[in-house]
């Protein structure tokens, strides 16, 4: 008897030590398992009075000028720094907006993303067709567009199809100084280098110059990707092309918005004129034109009166009317003072 109950005894052992053990703290006693960090800890030691003071604003990381952050002591600064970097990457690895009530801004996508768009799209549904252009937008899906009839004798409405890409930003709430972009391949923290700062107008994302708030460039899929200082150089390369331009035609813009009869602008004329394509690219759906077709200068006037960059595109597309006429017919078609042969001065 004594030997029968001696396997039932070590089993009720054995259950009890198993129980002891916890599947956490993989295979070490309940007394003996460490305990988990808060997230509000830096390291294993409580923050210091300067950090909590100089790197903590309502509870979370400030983010700080590199100005500032040589500013604080030897230990606040490294521990700072040690807290930026496992701030940034836990940024980049979650899925949700990491600053509660900033907007998301939609980041208009590059020609390699609208391929993928594309091609992603026709992979989920291939019998499908009236394909129309890629946009970028919280998740990557297909939306649905209803057109309407096809005509008054046609009981079937339209659909087309419209191919989106997770291409998407998110501004700190540092006064812009950087911004989270979440795209369908990854994410990254793009930084605004010194003098510059993220914001985001009707046009979409865009970073904008402190000292001139005029100097902007919106960037889109492909120039996040590439980072900040291809965006810086794009930037400041469209300045100088702008600012040439505005140069040649401050002196006679009134004349050739005068002059601008059988003028039509397109696309490439407010590309020439220094400006960003994003931003042309904004400017076109947003008012319902087609990037691919070229509008009279009233029409385009009539929509923001007041926008200079719209009308030195009209300057260029005036400019290259007047060296695309021949002399002989601008001089018949009118020579009055309006005429273009006489509001063009040349080069």
């Amino acid at each position: 008897m004594q030997q029968g109950q001696a396997p039932a005894e070590n089993r009720r052992n054995k259950k009890a030590s198993a129980n002891s053990y916890s599947h956490r703290g993989r295979g070490r006693p309940e007394e003996e398992r460490p305990m988990r960090m808060k997230s509000t800890q830096i390291n294993s030691e409580p923050a210091s009075p300067s950090f909590l003071a100089n790197c903590v604003i309502n509870g979370g990381l400030a983010l700080l000028k590199p100005t500032h952050t040589r500013k604080l002591d030897a230990s606040t600064r490294k521990a700072y720094l040690t807290a930026r970097r496992r701030h940034d990457h836990r940024l980049l690895l979650r899925d949700v907006n990491p600053w509660p009530g900033r907007t998301q801004i939609t980041v208009p996508l590059s020609i390699e993303d609208q391929r993928l768009a594309l091609s992603l799209a026709r992979g989920s549904h291939p019998r499908r067709q009236n394909w129309e252009p890629s946009r970028g937008g919280k998740e990557t899906s297909v939306r649905e567009v209803n057109h309407g009839r096809y005509s008054s004798r046609c009981a079937y409405d339209r659909w087309g199809f419209v191919p989106t890409l997770k291409s998407f930003a998110i501004i700190s709430r540092w006064g812009g100084r950087a911004a989270l972009y979440r795209h369908h391949c990854g994410s990254s923290l793009v930084p605004a280098p010194r003098g510059w700062r993220w914001s985001a107008d009707a046009n979409g994302l865009r970073l904008v110059s402190i000292a001139r708030p005029t100097d902007d460039f919106h960037p889109d899929s492909g120039d996040l990707r590439k980072g900040i200082r291809h965006i810086v150089h794009q930037a400041v390369v469209l300045r100088e092309k702008r600012r040439a331009e505005a140069a040649k035609t401050r002196r006679e813009k009134r004349l050739l918005l005068r002059g601008s009869g059988g003028v039509r602008v397109g696309l490439r004329d407010s590309l020439d004129a220094g400006n960003c394509p994003a931003g042309s690219l904004e400017f076109a759906r947003r008012h319902g034109l087609d990037p691919d077709r070229r509008y009279a200068p009233a029409r385009l006037l009539r929509l923001e009166p007041d926008n200079d960059r719209l009308k030195l595109a009209i300057a260029v597309a005036i400019r290259r009317h007047a060296k695309a006429t021949p002399p002989d017919a601008a001089g018949a078609g009118s020579s009055g003072p309006n005429s273009i042969s006489n509001v063009i001065a040349p080069a």
